[in-house]
């Protein structure tokens, strides 16, 4: 308990610092796919939480003008792939997203929040094994016997805390095709380490 009510006493009175333009960001995370609506094997049940993957990511921050806002491209990978029902193949998700960030606080370079919006693209690769399976409503689907790539649309929007001067937590909400009848709700919860910025001697 002692140990635990340190451990609160140090992450609290950490130094924050906000994001700055030249930031870098590497890290990893937790991603959801298909919440609400993901079959997961051939029951055709769908899961509450939907495909979990552990992802790779990074991200950097670059000021846009002046005006408070920053631009920040993110890349993101999930290195281990999952398995479909039955050994019926493996899928993985790729993201690209440009998003706009803002520390919380009208310009505060001492903000320990921040938050995002923008646009990107969610790949979601299927590499299949072929045949077809019976679902529990009568209803009979083709597996795919090859790689297949589904592209989507993603509109994110986000929150990060900079617990420490160089550790950033953040969780995103995704919504993938939302224009479309194939929307599905995403989510990441992330934590990014800073590798080169304002704080470490880099920065523009």
């Amino acid at each position: 308990m002692k140990a635990f009510l340190f451990l609160l006493v140090m992450l609290f009175s950490a130094q924050s610092i906000a994001i700055s333009s030249g930031d870098f960001y590497l890290g990893a995370g937790y991603l959801g796919v298909n919440n609400l609506k993901s079959t997961e094997d051939d029951s055709g049940e769908s899961t509450f939480l939907g495909e979990s993957y552990i992802s790779l990511l990074a991200q950097a921050h670059f000021d846009f003008f002046s005006t408070g806002y920053f631009i920040s491209p993110l890349f993101l990978l999930t290195p281990q792939k999952n398995e479909l029902g039955d050994g019926a193949g493996q899928t993985s998700v790729m993201r690209v997203a440009l998003n706009f960030s803002k520390n919380l606080g009208d310009f505060s370079t001492d903000s320990a929040w921040s938050w995002n919006f923008g646009l990107g693209a969610l790949f979601y690769k299927v590499e299949g094994e072929g045949g077809t399976v019976l679902i529990s409503d009568g209803n009979t689907f083709a597996r795919p016997g090859r790689t297949e790539t589904s592209k989507f649309l993603t509109l994110d929007l986000g929150l990060s805390w900079n617990i420490f001067e160089k550790v950033q937590l953040s969780t995103e909400a995704l919504v993938a095709g939302p224009f479309s009848g194939r929307r599905t709700f995403n989510f990441l919860v992330s934590l990014k380490f800073k590798i080169w910025g304002s704080s470490l001697g880099g920065g523009l």
